[in-house]
């Protein structure tokens, strides 16, 4: 695990999460990775080396990491010391903090009881409203259908070395509720790992897996909009009320054309890649959720996901004040920049 990967899963603390083993734990690492973790915790009680050979009497688990041969060194592992839970830190670890409960960070929650037994993926571009859609559907109890495809897991799945089959089905048997399997696809990181080129393919082989999809979309100048005033005062999602602190920030950005028009042509550019991987799917697979219906009509919206999954929406548990809010309905400066753009592309 070069220090680049410790980067990339700085989201989940990985770093963090291994240096603070207790004493029953055991980590096989290089010696670069062994350095960096006893650097972050000089007096660690866990025990390390750079083999299977010579682990401590008493150990109950076994960290795993080796960028080039990790799901070979777990399997014989598990061989050699049968007592031990033996985990792999690509297999298995990062796959678990992707799940980790209520998004904490640098926690592995208990695995649910059974397998799950219903599959659904969020898929979208970003500034879609995902983020309300996802927490509106867990709070009306369809599961909890989290962003796990994120850096860690993308720079996960992009090493030739892993088994991608493992990892996915790591996730899967950690981040069911119920037995409903959700999760969050935004096309950047769909992208990311697979390519434009074969995403269609990978949306393909879900489906074949049981995945059923629910497909957000959004005026493309409000998303662009999102993007750029998000990124500008750094208010990505707001729960509850939208406060008037709030709108004066967002009163204070500037039209900005040439930065609009980029995030314009790049939210134009994925919409478009990403409808196209849908189009290859049966229309039977692919609920499809508007930015404007499921926000202004929020519980009608959940009682379509439910329908279409088969469930029963607990309409009652459903809490506003603990959603997040729609930002551009309460700032009127991102209502006039997205008529303003979208002005200016259409006339293009």
């Amino acid at each position: 695990m070069p220090v680049t990967l410790f980067a990339a899963a700085a989201d989940y603390q990985l770093d963090q999460f291994l240096s603070s083993r207790k004493a029953a734990a055991h980590i096989v690492a290089p010696a670069d990775v062994l350095q960096h973790l006893q650097a972050l915790a000089p007096q660690a009680a866990w025990s390390s080396g750079t083999t299977l050979d010579d682990i401590p009497k008493g150990k109950k688990r076994l960290f795993i990491y080796d960028p080039l041969h990790e799901a070979s060194l777990v399997q014989t592992a598990r061989q050699r010391y049968p007592q031990m839970d033996v985990l792999g830190v690509l297999h298995h670890v990062i796959p678990r903090l992707a799940c980790s409960p209520n998004g904490r960070k640098g926690e592995m929650g208990a695995k649910p009881q059974g397998t799950p037994q219903q599959h659904f993926a969020v898929v979208c571009t970003a500034r879609t409203g995902s983020t309300f859609y996802c927490e509106l559907l867990q709070a009306g109890g369809l599961g909890a259908p989290r962003e796990h495809l994120r850096p860690p897991l993308v720079h996960v799945l992009r090493q030739a070395s892993v088994a991608r089959e493992q990892v996915f089905d790591e996730v899967l048997s950690c981040g069911h509720i119920d037995g409903l399997f959700g999760t969050k696809v935004i096309s950047e990181f769909l992208f990311d790992t697979v390519g434009k080129a074969q995403a269609a393919d990978t949306l393909a082989c879900l489906h074949e897996r049981g995945f059923k999809f629910i497909h957000l979309s959004r005026d493309l100048a409000e998303q662009a909009v999102s993007k750029y005033v998000a990124g500008r005062t750094d208010l990505w999602h707001v729960h509850g009320q939208v406060r008037s602190q709030h709108q004066a920030r967002i009163a204070q950005v500037p039209y900005d054309q040439a930065a609009l028009h980029q995030h314009y042509q790049r939210a134009k550019a994925e919409t478009e890649a990403l409808n196209e991987a849908l189009a290859r799917l049966p229309a039977t697979a692919v609920l499809a959720a508007r930015y404007e219906d499921f926000t202004s009509q929020p519980l009608t919206a959940l009682q379509e996901a439910a329908s279409y999954l088969g469930r029963t929406a607990a309409l009652s548990r459903v809490d506003f004040s603990t959603l997040p809010a729609r930002l551009s309905a309460a700032a009127p400066t991102m209502q006039a920049m997205a008529q303003r753009l979208r002005e200016e592309t259409q006339a293009r």
